[in-house]
């Protein structure tokens, strides 16, 4: 079993491990143009060919801005009808819970934003030894790993 994390945003990051190694990019999520769906189309048939049977989508939440939020929500319905249409299983995972679980240093999570981002790349390349491009990536990398665990205990 194999987990597609991914961080929606207008550039999305995903991640999940094939053979392995970890898989990372990111893809244009816009929702003012429906030629971005076939780039999420490719990123979800690429990855259910690599055996990914299951999504981990980080929830969208209120920010600063209400207009963020809205994109936010119709970015990740788009991506959770993306993986349907593919029999991929998708869970969407709370913002706070992956991040505690995975970005906590010593027992506390970064407050600021860009420590957050900063210390995910880190997390990523040092703890679950992938080789996230930006923080996109890096916070789609630990999503996946983060769901991966929960799953493993689950068993």
């Amino acid at each position: 079993m194999s987990v597609l994390g991914i961080d929606p945003a207008t550039t999305t990051g995903y991640a999940y491990r094939h053979n392995g190694a970890w898989v990372t990019g990111t893809v244009s999520s816009s929702i003012k143009t429906r030629r971005d769906i076939y780039g999420m189309a490719a990123v979800a048939n690429i990855a259910r060919q690599s055996g990914v049977t299951v999504a981990a989508i980080e929830d969208c939440y209120l920010g600063a801005n209400v207009r963020t939020l809205i994109t936010l929500a119709k970015i990740q319905e788009r991506w959770e009808n993306v993986l349907r249409e593919r029999d991929i299983e998708t869970v969407i995972v709370n913002t706070m819970t992956w991040k505690h679980a995975t970005l906590t240093v010593a027992g506390i999570l970064p407050k600021a934003r860009a420590e957050q981002k900063k210390h995910a790349i880190w997390v990523a390349k040092h703890v679950y030894g992938a080789e996230p491009k930006n923080s996109d990536e890096a916070d789609a990398v630990c999503i996946a790993a983060w769901y991966e665990a929960q799953r493993e205990e689950i068993k």
